[in-house]
């Protein structure tokens, strides 16, 4: 019987084990860490297996892999807690930046939530570092269960990093450049304004966009305030220009590191789950990857109502579809959570094969999501100087609260501080945050649905109480 063992082939295989803790953990106590092996079945009896058959360039083969898995995990874990530092210290000082006194008082939508953005950012980075500080410990001492946790974090964590790095990409290069422009003289650019504007001109690099009201232009404010210069808005421009490059460049380097993080991350789920096996992480999937899945639907409820009720309703109506259709597969997405947690519980073939078509139903719905907020951003884009006039940009304006519109109190209201593609270009970038929520959102349930999937076939095909 090929099952059998004898005692001399017993000895052999303890042996075996303790040269190997020797190599895996020479600097520990060779007898606790046998202990603690032998206490994760899971992982000893693959050793064992490979032991008992007599394969001695399998065994070793297997050893080599799981020694350069295990090793190659704590680099990436040790690179990727670096990299998740350096995002939260660029993303809290922006955040910093941008909440001074005068833009924490203000009720301009555009002031108000960019602070708060990036104040986010900086959060999901101190996360990541805590989730890598928790993956070394568990990779250094080969805990199983801490591992697991590991997986289960990262997981969570790469949809809201991928779309960060999204936003940074593309968003901020259009939102930026006006919000530099309309909040030149705001208190939360004096730095950025000190680092473009030479101190000689400092001051007249502050005009303002506008003629201050008893002036008929800026040259006419500047002479008179400044001993007859007529150079404050060439200074103001040029200072611009020269903020607008340092964001650039900052932003870039941030949407780098984000990007870095997110292929690490991507990187790390690998190598866990080559230590963990494919077998353990499939036993706890049903059980706590529902949980990841969560964060995608509270995000989608909240996008969702918020497009419903946005201004830019008003100018078209595929934003409140989109918004309708946000908050539908939020709930469906609640409703596939809760179904599937308690078909991991009953191991039920029904309970996983109505959680099957909830996916394929919130698949569906995300490529819908994507192709109308890629049809409303074309629309704004290209035809908003034929279908929109004047009067409705500025009421969007206005009803927006965007900063400097000095005409709100008018009827109809006047916004004249603001160009109309750049009104068009905060419209857009809801647009554009929807469209991109609803991509990232499909891969985390594509892998749902492959464990679903997976596991509706095992449980259709074994008759057995335990799987």
């Amino acid at each position: 019987n090929p099952h059998v063992v004898s005692a001399k082939k017993v000895q052999q295989t303890e042996l075996r084990e303790k040269k190997l803790m020797g190599l895996l953990w020479p600097q520990v106590n060779k007898q606790h860490r046998i202990e603690r092996w032998r206490a994760h079945s899971t992982v000893r009896g693959t050793f064992r297996i490979a032991l008992t058959a007599g394969d001695g360039a399998r065994h070793h083969r297997n050893c080599r892999d799981f020694l350069s898995a295990r090793h190659v995990l704590l680099v990436n874990q040790a690179i990727t807690l670096v990299f998740a530092v350096v995002l939260s210290v660029l993303s809290l000082f922006i955040s910093i930046q941008l909440h001074r006194e005068d833009v924490v008082k203000s009720k301009n939508e555009d002031e108000s939530t960019l602070g708060i953005e990036f104040a986010a950012m900086a959060a999901l980075a101190c996360f990541i570092a805590l989730s890598m500080a928790l993956g070394i410990a568990a990779t250094a001492n080969l805990h199983l269960g801490h591992l697991g946790v590991f997986l289960w974090l990262i997981l969570t964590i790469i949809p809201a990093i991928i779309l960060f790095a999204l936003v940074l990409t593309d968003l901020s290069f259009e939102v930026f450049r006006t919000y530099i422009e309309h909040h030149w003289r705001s208190k939360a650019l004096n730095l950025l304004r000190r680092q473009a504007c030479l101190k000689s001109w400092r001051r007249r690099c502050r005009a303002p966009i506008r003629a201050p009201e008893g002036f008929d232009s800026i040259n006419a404010w500047c002479m008179a305030k400044f001993n007859g210069k007529s150079d404050c808005e060439s200074l103001r421009r040029n200072g611009i220009k020269e903020a607008w490059d340092l964001v650039r460049w900052t932003s870039s380097l941030t949407a780098a590191v984000a990007w870095t993080e997110a292929a690490m991350l991507v990187w790390s789920v690998r190598l866990v789950v080559i230590i963990l096996t494919p077998a353990v992480v499939f036993d706890a999937a049903m059980r706590f990857y529902i949980y990841v899945l969560l964060p995608l639907a509270l995000a989608a409820f909240i996008i969702g109502f918020d497009l419903r009720t946005h201004p830019a309703t008003k100018i078209e109506n595929i934003v409140q579809t989109i918004g309708n259709l946000f908050v539908s597969v939020s709930i469906i997405m609640i409703v596939a959570v809760i179904l599937g947690r308690a078909a991991a519980v009953a191991r039920s073939v029904k309970a996983i094969l109505g959680f099957i078509i909830l996916i394929i139903t919130i698949l569906i719905l995300c490529v819908l999501i994507a192709s109308f907020a890629l049809t409303a951003f074309v629309t704004l884009a290209n035809k908003v100087q034929d279908r929109f006039d004047r009067e409705d940009l500025d009421k969007l304006a206005c009803d927006i609260g965007l900063t400097g519109c000095s005409g709100c109190d008018l009827r109809p209201p006047q916004c004249r501080e603001w160009r109309i593609s750049e009104i068009v270009k905060y419209a857009e970038a809801y647009l554009k945050f929807g469209g991109f929520l609803a991509i990232v959102s499909a891969p985390p349930w594509i892998v749902a649905l492959y464990v679903g999937i997976h596991l509706h076939g095992v449980y259709r095909d074994y008759q057995s109480a335990y799987v």
